[in-house]
Formats: structure tokens, C-alpha cells, sequence
């Protein structure tokens, strides 16, 4: 269950997973290449609803490469 904080909120990675329908590793992935900001409390890495809306309004969609 996202954590509501006055005008944000935040999802983990699973909960984003989830949503998003891909595998948790995608978005574990798009953090580390610096695609999707993330923010680690504890154990926890969380998401905000602002780095979620900032990823997809970037719009850059990346076609995978042909294997041979």
C-alpha cells in the first residue's frame, strides 16, 4: 500500500512492479541507470509519485536491438 505524506506519495518497488505489470528487476534497473529517482529508508527503496511522473513525461521510449 502506497504511503501518503501531505502531497506526495510513495511506492516501492514492488508496488510500482505491480502496476506497471514488468518484473520487479525493470524497475530496479531504471533506478540504477538513473532513469527513475529513488529515494532508500531503511531497508525500503521508495518512489515518489513526482519521479513516477517525470520518468514517463520524459517519453523516451528505447527500441531493444535486433539480435543476430
Amino acid at each position: 500500500m502506497p504511503i501518503k505524506f501531505e502531497d506526495f506519495t510513495l511506492y516501492t518497488i514492488e508496488e510500482i512492479a505491480s502496476k506497471l505489470q514488468v518484473n520487479e528487476e525493470t524497475v530496479r534497473r531504471k533506478i540504477r541507470s538513473g532513469e527513475l529517482k529513488s529515494q532508500k529508508i531503511g531497508k525500503t527503496s521508495y518512489v515518489s509519485n513526482d519521479s513516477i511522473r517525470e520518468f514517463f513525461n520524459k517519453g523516451k521510449i528505447q527500441k531493444r536491438k535486433k539480435r543476430k
